[in-house]
């Protein structure tokens, strides 16, 4: 329990941390670049598809929000197990000479063992799910550039225009993200 205390403590202050920061900056930002999206659009209304290029903030948010619902499970499913682990080697630091005078050591080092070996594939699938948000984001970002791009091009949008979106697209990228990851 005390690794446990000492580890949620850690993590509150890095999530605090990041919050605090991130919670005003990042929003301000991706609402300003999509601000200056909807106001090109109102003054020149020929570049109408920036419109559909703002169709993939609503596509990214569902992604965003359920794999950060499995890191969330998958987080403190590790605390959890950290705990326990924790448990398990007070237990047996604490009780040396019993478990040497019960012949215990097998069971013991298998016990420790498994709850090492558990902790490990847990702290594995929450760096999976942090790992995937990124590339997934990119990839979303990307095709919806992509079709911005085409859709321009059959529209003969003139380049200054479409340098103007993908500025503001540009600028919306790292709030969206790393709001997923707060």
């Amino acid at each position: 329990t005390i690794s446990r205390v000492m580890a949620d403590t850690n993590q509150l202050q890095m999530v605090i941390t990041t919050v605090a920061n991130d919670s005003i900056r990042k929003p301000a930002t991706l609402i300003c670049a999509m601000g200056a999206i909807v106001y090109k659009v109102w003054v020149d209304p020929k570049i109408s598809f920036l419109l559909a290029s703002l169709a993939i903030v609503p596509i990214l948010v569902f992604p965003v929000r359920s794999i950060g619902k499995r890191l969330q499970k998958r987080a403190l499913s590790a605390m959890t197990q950290m705990g326990s682990v924790t448990n398990i080697l007070s237990e047996n630091i604490s009780a040396a000479r019993e478990v040497r005078g019960f012949g215990l050591e097998e069971r013991e080092k298998k016990r420790f063992a498994d709850g090492v070996r558990n902790l490990f594939q847990m702290q594995l699938k929450v760096v999976k799910y942090n790992q995937m948000l990124s590339p997934l984001i990119e990839f979303i970002t990307a095709f919806g550039v992509a079709f911005a791009f085409y859709y321009a091009y059959k529209a003969g949008v003139s380049l200054e225009q479409i340098t103007v979106v993908l500025g503001a697209l540009y600028f919306s990228y790292e709030p969206i993200k790393n709001i997923g990851q707060i």
